[in-house]
């Protein structure tokens, strides 16, 4: 795992010492990602430049980037690991390449020399990178098939600067910051920024599975095109929903546990002498990792991280498991100093990020850091698995469209919307009573509904964003649009996890994971969101994986044997925090500062503070409303984010 950063500038760079100064600050600013070593190439007629940091784990000795190979002059920077390496170095051997190291980077750079683009379908991996080709002036550049690592870019006519995360890109003096207002809106309604936009104006997100060519022009013009090299759902077979025999059930049991066992055995390839460790949070998709990992080696160790706070606190569950395991088990409590790091980890993302359970993944990071470069996670469980509690409330709207006429429903829906506030406990539910499948799915994974959201904006920040969508469909709906480009036809649970997958798990769960992780040089890796595992979950009937509040059906029934019901009835925790007690009382000082301060807005200018006001206080005054703690914690991240902005 490493940190990658470079640029096409010929127009930007004063000379070469410049092109390589700019490189060395760029790859600087994420030095966290890659402490063992640092390297930079500039190819000067070209105006190309490439920066690399590296984490050491595979081939620490010889496997340092960019690689350069000397026949073609072919430059590679590679963020990630290619699991199956050793396979694809042995068919090159056999066909005369010679290999001057034992890292899979050289792979990767003979694999390119060899097939072309056609090289990244061979790779079972997570990885981000970029290849500069002097034989055709072009850069090219790639992203794995699930996003699980970070690819970032800047784009105009005489500039392309990428890198794993946009602090790098702040770095070039061809961008200057500006702010996307659509992706302001994008995370009011979210708290996160899906799809290829990014809060900032021309920098964007290299889409999941994908090849961007950067093609360089004899008078040094630029030209990008995109290809798709894998897609869920292009080429998988038709399932339906509908219930399986006790014999076909057996043998998909089977054939996934096989899948499974395979991908977390290639996920623990390391040349690191600590080995490979384990985050545990004693829930099902996790203790299948660990349990997994615990097969190919006993020598392991899961860590965990607890509050201190029963509600939140799943380490008696981790503990147990480790013990029936047989493997070391370590916890640490989140510091009581906690709110001295908080600014920190909110502007660690350079965008405004509400996911909350970042703080809790920041400091389990930092504890497996001191015994583990590399550690494996259970993300992706819950997209795959239908583990989310909104996907048990998809099937609660079908049995209400079963049950009521359509007219009945919009008699219903009509008088929740103009009685119920936001706030109010069954409002969701009743206001998308009459609404399509899409708009439900999109209502109960925002934190803000699209009317709520714009209710909060300014006046001046809702006529920026009139500005910016001329022409496009006002207000935006990402996560509907997602679920309505879905491949997988009538199944309103597939097409909810297809939606998830390639939005939420992206943009939110991987984002929080890499920088979290990264933030202290540890390389988490993610072995259910292998993508052998992620084509055949979908191909699983949905029937095997939910039925009414019963989510993750067909792991929990791979993990029955050994832990017998502990997994069945328990209710789901997520890696959650206690945030509403942290809002009221170790960090009220950021609501205080930047939510409830004198004015018509918020310092930032984007939000109202009256309705912000009012907001916090029915989060304090919670009887018969929802949890708010996320809402009030979205725009607190807004503002630490916008106030450390420095435009």
């Amino acid at each position: 795992m490493c940190g990658i950063c470079g640029a096409i500038s010929p127009h930007s760079w004063r000379d070469k010492k410049h092109a390589e100064a700019i490189t060395i600050q760029m790859s600087d600013a994420i030095s966290h990602r890659g402490p063992d070593g640092a390297g930079n190439y500039v190819d000067w007629p070209a105006g190309v430049a490439l920066g690399h940091r590296r984490l050491a784990i595979i081939d620490a000795l010889h496997g340092q980037q960019p690689i350069v190979h000397k026949p073609s002059g072919v430059t590679l920077v590679f963020n990630g690991e290619i699991y199956n390496y050793k396979a694809l170095r042995s068919e090159l051997v056999s066909v005369g390449y010679d290999f001057t190291t034992e890292s899979d980077t050289e792979v990767l750079l003979l694999s390119y020399v060899h097939w072309g683009d056609a090289c990244f379908e061979k790779f079972l991996g997570m990885f981000a990178c970029a290849l500069w080709d002097p034989r055709n002036q072009t850069l090219i550049c790639a992203r794995d098939r699930l996003g699980i690592k970070p690819f970032y870019f800047y784009y105009d006519e005489n500039n392309f600067i990428f890198a794993s995360e946009i602090k790098s890109i702040h770095c070039h003096p061809a961008y200057k910051k500006e702010i996307n207002t659509e992706g302001v809106f994008d995370y009011s309604r979210y708290g996160y920024i899906p799809g290829e936009h990014t809060v900032y104006n021309d920098i964007y997100k290299l889409t999941a599975g994908s090849i961007l060519t950067v093609k360089l022009g004899r008078d040094k013009n630029i030209q990008l095109n995109k290809q798709l090299y894998w897609q869920l759902g292009s080429e998988m077979p038709d399932q339906n929903s509908s219930s399986v025999t006790l014999n076909e059930a057996a043998q998909i049991r089977d054939e996934l546990h096989a899948l499974l066992a395979d991908a977390v055995s290639s996920h623990m390839v390391s040349d690191v002498d600590v080995g490979v460790g384990a985050l545990l949070s004693g829930g099902v998709d996790s203790t299948l990792v660990v349990d997994l990992m615990a097969r190919n080696n006993s020598d392991i160790s899961a860590h965990n991280v607890q509050f201190g706070q029963v509600a939140f606190d799943e380490s008696k569950h981790a503990s147990q498991v480790a013990s029936l395991l047989g493997i070391q088990y370590s916890q640490e409590n989140v510091p009581s100093d906690m709110c001295d790091d908080i600014e920190h980890i909110i502007c660690h993302f350079d965008e405004p990020f509400a996911d909350a359970s970042a703080v809790a993944m920041y400091y389990l990071s930092q504890s497996a850091s001191k015994r583990y470069k590399v550690c494996l996670s259970g993300d992706g469980g819950d997209e795959l698995f239908a583990g989310y509690n909104w996907y048990a409330e998809l099937l609660k709207f079908k049995a209400a469209d079963d049950r009521l006429p359509h007219q009945g429903r919009s008699l219903v829906a009509s008088i929740g919307r103009k009685t119920l506030s936001h706030s109010r406990r069954g409002s969701l539910f009743f206001s998308n009573l009459d609404r399509s499948f899409a708009e439900r799915h999109d209502a109960l994974v925002s934190v803000f509904q699209c009317g709520w959201a714009k209710s909060l904006l300014s006046d001046d920040a809702l006529s920026l964003l009139k500005d910016t969508v001329t022409g496009k469909a006002y207000p935006p709906n990402r996560i509907r649009d997602l679920y309505n480009a879905s491949p997988f036809g009538e199944d309103e649970i597939k097409n909810a996890q297809y939606a998830d997958l390639t939005s939420y798990l992206i943009d939110d769960v991987l984002v929080k994971v890499d920088r979290m992780s990264m933030a202290h040089g540890l390389e988490v890796r993610v072995p259910l969101l292998d993508h052998r595992v992620v084509e055949f979950a979908f191909s699983i009937p949905t029937s095997m994986k939910i039925d009414g509040n019963q989510r993750k059906i067909l792991l929990k029934q791979l993990l029955k044997d050994k832990y017998g019901t502990m997994f069945v009835n328990r209710p789901k925790q997520g890696f959650s925090v206690p945030l509403y007690e942290w809002l009221t009382t170790d960090l009220f000082h950021l609501v205080d500062h930047y939510l409830l301060a004198n004015g018509k807005t918020t310092r930032s200018g984007y939000f109202k503070t009256d309705e912000v006001t009012k907001l916090w206080w029915e989060c304090k005054h919670r009887r018969g409303r929802v949890d708010l703690s996320n809402n009030i914690w979205l725009l607190v991240c807004f503002e630490v984010w916008h106030n450390n902005l420095g435009v």
